[in-house]
């Protein structure tokens, strides 16, 4: 029987669409880049600005203060000074139109445009994770890893300064040389010493070349999976078609570095009245600032062509 759904989609659907938007997430989890490699942080939907309070010790955190006293001395004073940043919640978004005569169709149908904007809306989070954005002037990995003050390691033949490097041969193996191990440990060694790296990113096409064997017919992969404390490629290969071509990140995941920060997490609203043309739209929104970077020495870059 067709139901007339007058000026409002009905609960049990917008609850169909709600579990829709659940399932997509476990089940694509996985592939999510900025979820997956940042730390996650649920500060509440009251939150509209997150401040984080960064304290070091007046004389910086290498010099040690402490002391060995005698009995009755009084033990040296130890400074700190804290310093607050603030990071913006912003609004990810996007609204599908579903006709009221599709509503009377079989709600599967309609939640294929639930998953497809749930997908786009995660794709914004980890293209802006990766590459920043302009408008908000949200920072990326790409901005942090590229003023990473330990350096980079550039192309070869650059003839790079200190503390930067080249590397041993691109790649793809048209040098006359390759060194893929010792160009990945070189990023390793430059991520910041409060930080272990953890996940290489870059794209299929880029990370392909570290399962080619080296001159003892040992596939440079088998040595690589030490310098990430991994037991196989699954656990840190990680890779977006967002990330430019060339380069490769090795990347470290510590709340100190950076954190992806929820005030609201994706959900769907269907209290948007119908339009004249008979279309409800159904908007998916969430709160969150998906790279707030408190170090730059969280990420390591490498050009590999």
């Amino acid at each position: 029987m067709t139901m007339n759904y007058s000026s409002s989609i009905p609960a049990h659907l917008t609850e169909a669409f709600e579990r829709e938007v659940l399932n997509y997430q476990q089940k694509q989890r996985d592939s999510m880049v900025a979820r997956n490699l940042s730390t996650m942080r649920n500060v509440g939907p009251t939150i509209q600005t997150d401040t984080v309070t960064f304290y070091e010790k007046t004389a910086g955190n290498t010099v040690i203060t402490a002391a060995i006293t005698a009995k009755g001395d009084t033990p040296p004073i130890v400074g700190a000074k804290g310093k607050e940043v603030s990071h913006v919640m912003y609004q990810f978004g996007a609204t599908v139109r579903i006709n009221e005569r599709d509503l009377n169709l079989d709600p599967k149908q309609l939640s294929r445009k639930i998953d497809i904007a749930t997908r786009d809306i995660h794709r914004l989070e980890d293209y802006i994770w990766i590459n920043g954005d302009t408008a908000t002037g949200l920072t990326g990995l790409v901005t942090a890893a590229q003023a990473n003050p330990n350096g980079r390691v550039r192309a070869y033949g650059t003839s790079a300064s200190s503390p930067s490097v080249d590397s041993i041969g691109n790649w793809t193996g048209t040098d006359s040389y390759i060194d893929i191990y010792t160009d990945i440990m070189e990023m390793c060694d430059r991520i910041g010493d409060n930080f272990n790296p953890k996940f290489l990113l870059g794209r299929r096409a880029d990370l392909a070349p570290i399962r080619k064997m080296d001159d003892m017919r040992k596939r440079y992969i088998d040595d690589i999976l030490d310098l990430f404390g991994a037991a196989n490629t699954q656990q840190f290969i990680k890779t977006s078609a967002y990330v430019p071509a060339g380069y490769v990140y090795v990347v470290a995941q510590d709340m100190e570095g950076t954190e992806f920060v929820v005030s609201e997490d994706l959900r769907v609203d269907t209290s948007v009245g119908k339009d004249t043309g008979g279309n409800f739209p159904v908007v998916l929104r969430e709160w969150v600032n998906p790279c707030e970077f408190h170090s730059n020495e969280i990420a390591a870059e490498i050009y590999v062509l």
